[in-house]
């Protein structure tokens, strides 16, 4: 099963890309599970876990062995933080426009996940 975040724009979270994206993985028989949130980033991050949460114990999802979590722009870094404490279980992630941290803030998170990643393509100014 997938999990899709959008970035900091929630109308992101029915735009074409992510909608399109949900489609074409629903349409090859995944399960896709999309949250919207207008709300700051903690609460943000809190409905992500919940939705992952939901996953896990949802009785359309009982057939999902494993979670990919995947998300756009700060959905994506999000998909990373809530990785890591998931109960369900992930094997693994995509980060489409990935910020790993908040513009001005500690980088130290960002190279922390970035030893986690076996693979980044892209620009990588933000380790």
């Amino acid at each position: 099963g997938i999990v899709l975040g959008h970035g900091d724009d929630a109308q992101q979270w029915d735009g074409p890309l992510l909608s399109e994206i949900a489609a074409t993985l629903a349409n090859a028989g995944f399960i896709v599970v999309r949250y919207r949130s207008t709300a700051k980033e903690l609460r943000r991050q809190r409905m992500f876990e919940k939705a992952l949460d939901v996953c896990a114990t949802s009785p359309y999802a009982r057939c999902v062995q494993r979670w990919v979590l995947a998300g756009i722009g700060h959905g994506a870094r999000l998909a990373a933080i809530v990785g890591s404490r998931a109960r369900g279980h992930v094997c693994g992630y995509v980060f489409l426009s990935y910020p790993l941290t908040v513009s001005g803030t500690d980088r130290r998170l960002a190279r922390a996940l970035a030893k986690q990643l076996e693979s980044v393509q892209g620009l990588q100014e933000w380790i």
